[in-house]
Formats: structure tokens, C-alpha cells, sequence
């Protein structure tokens, strides 16, 4: 059976707008969190599949980091050496 209703990212994106957020949620269009955010006009982070932000990943907005690479990094280990994502520190690429 197929979910139904807004995801948790669309549904933070609409509480944000709504409340004319600095930080609005991006959703990929099947409703997931995108890796990477934004603040309008200021930082950058990857974040997980829930949207909670990867420790080490904040930079400007310029800034040239993959949140991929970060993200494999974390599944990579998570899977092979620990079995809780908050005790792993990304190595954010620059």
C-alpha cells in the first residue's frame, strides 16, 4: 500500500512557508528530503532521509561540498561498523 498525504519534508516545507521561514525545506519530487539545503541567502548542509543535518557539513552557500560523497561515507560505515548514524562524522569534501 502506497502512503498517502504530504511527506515529512513537504509538510515542513509548508510550515516554513507559512511561516515565512529564513530556511525552507527542499524536497526531491517524490517528496524526500534533497541532500543538500540552503538557507536563502546564507549556509549549506547535507542532511540524512529524514532531513536532520549531517554533523561537519555546514559551508556557505558557495561552497563546493558533496553531499553524496558525504552521504555514502556515512552509509559506508554505518553498515560496517557502527549501528547508530550519530556517533559518524562525515569528511566533508572541499
Amino acid at each position: 500500500m502506497f502512503p498517502t498525504g504530504p511527506s515529512p519534508c513537504e509538510e515542513e516545507r509548508w510550515a516554513a512557508t507559512e511561516a515565512h521561514s529564513v530556511y525552507i525545506p527542499s524536497c526531491e519530487p517524490g517528496g524526500a528530503f534533497t541532500t543538500r539545503q540552503c538557507q536563502q541567502g546564507g549556509q549549506c548542509w547535507c542532511v540524512d532521509h529524514t532531513g536532520q543535518e549531517l554533523p561537519g557539513t555546514r559551508h556557505p552557500a558557495g561552497g563546493a561540498v558533496s553531499c553524496k560523497i558525504s552521504i555514502y561515507t556515512i552509509h559506508t560505515k554505518h553498515f560496517t561498523t557502527s549501528h547508530d548514524c550519530k556517533m559518524i562524522v562525515p569528511h566533508p569534501v572541499h
